[in-house]
């Protein structure tokens, strides 16, 4: 009994560990993605900037607001 118990514990912790592990993961991801996000808007606010009119295939469709 005290076997079983020890291995239901030890697949909880597996577990435990690895939706941990996809957690920080995501929160390293969306973290980046905000960067980005920012310093997008940074760059499209800058005077100057070329970044308000994107041309080239790539681009179309993207226009500063």
């Amino acid at each position: 009994m005290l076997k079983t118990n020890l291995d239901q514990l030890n697949a909880v912790r597996r577990h435990s560990l690895a939706v941990a592990s996809k957690t920080a993961k995501e929160r390293l991801a969306l973290n980046h993605l905000e960067d980005l996000r920012q310093q997008l808007a940074q760059a499209l606010d800058r005077p100057g900037s070329s970044a308000g009119h994107v041309s080239g295939d790539c681009g179309a469709g993207l226009h500063r607001r």
